[in-house]
């Protein structure tokens, strides 16, 4: 709403031809004063007349250049990896032969590059991993030490009361808890 009412008084200001007219409608709108708007001196054709245009400077372009291909081949990294792709694929999309070193090849420091990628994501989800199961594994803490019951933790995980509930996506964090529970080395002290 508020860009519509800049736009149209924005238009009504360049539309306005005497200084009077100008002064007038910027005491009827406190916006103008603020913006401190001023009327076109040459009618409106300093854009058409203006040829003063700068250079394009080549190595800022060269730089963007290279920041957007650095970009798109992270973005492909990204996508081999969550596809799914193969080592072999991957060689196979870089024109890469199948087997062997390719130093020789234009791609071959890009297909070193996906392998770090590769590695950093497979570190990434281990530590993601390891992270998950020290929260279960407090999570079981807790519930133990403030005395859950066995059907307290079913119904906190949203199992049903009794019974199995093999397809129920929390049946292996109860399982889980289950084994918790029943190993001495895992639990802070017994129960007296």
């Amino acid at each position: 709403m508020l860009v519509v009412v800049g736009a149209s008084l924005l238009a009504t200001c360049r539309a306005v031809t005497g200084p009077e007219q100008l002064e007038g409608l910027q005491q009827g709108v406190s916006s103008d004063r603020l913006l401190q708007m001023t009327p076109d001196k040459d009618d409106g054709t300093a854009d058409e007349d203006d040829t003063d245009e700068r250079a394009i400077d080549p190595a800022m372009v060269a730089k963007m250049r290279a920041e957007l291909e650095a970009i798109d081949t992270k973005l492909n990294f990204r996508d081999w990896f969550r596809g799914g792709a193969t080592i072999e694929q991957v060689r196979s999309f870089l024109g890469l032969p199948a087997k062997g070193e390719a130093v020789g090849y234009a791609n071959w420091a890009q297909f070193q590059s996906y392998l770090k990628y590769v590695h950093e994501m497979d570190v990434k989800a281990a530590n993601a991993a390891k992270v998950a199961a020290i929260k279960q594994k407090l999570t079981f803490r807790g519930w133990y030490l403030e005395r859950k019951s066995i059907p307290q933790v079913r119904g906190i995980l949203g199992l049903p009361a009794k019974g199995p509930a093999v397809d129920h996506p929390n049946w292996e964090t109860f399982q889980a808890y289950l084994k918790f529970v029943t190993d001495p080395t895992q639990l802070p002290h017994r129960y007296p």
